[in-house]
């Protein structure tokens, strides 16, 4: 989302929903989120389109193939223990629970 604000041309909710893939709803929840993390995003009331300042800019993160499958690893692994615990859970006689 912040690439289509930096591309210079603005981008209304729909536009922003429809590029990334996801809601209107969650076009406005990431806005929020980016404007806290201190991202200058700015509505053009007449167009009704966001951008941001021309001062701010955020290079494009480039990620290697080894960073990449250590965060799946972890995401898995975050994603498996949950998961198991349930499991463990729903097997247990009622008398150690």
């Amino acid at each position: 989302m912040i690439g289509l604000l930096q591309a210079g041309k603005g981008h209304n909710v729909d536009s922003l929903a429809a590029h990334c893939g996801i809601s209107r709803r969650t076009v406005f929840l990431d806005l929020e989120v980016l404007c806290q993390a201190g991202v200058p995003l700015k509505l053009d009331d007449e167009f009704q389109v966001y951008h941001h300042a021309d001062t701010f800019f955020l290079p494009p993160t480039k990620f290697t193939e080894p960073s990449i499958s250590r965060g799946v690893q972890q995401l898995e692994a975050e994603l498996i223990k949950p998961a198991k615990l349930c499991k463990l859970v729903a097997i247990q006689p009622d008398r150690m629970l």
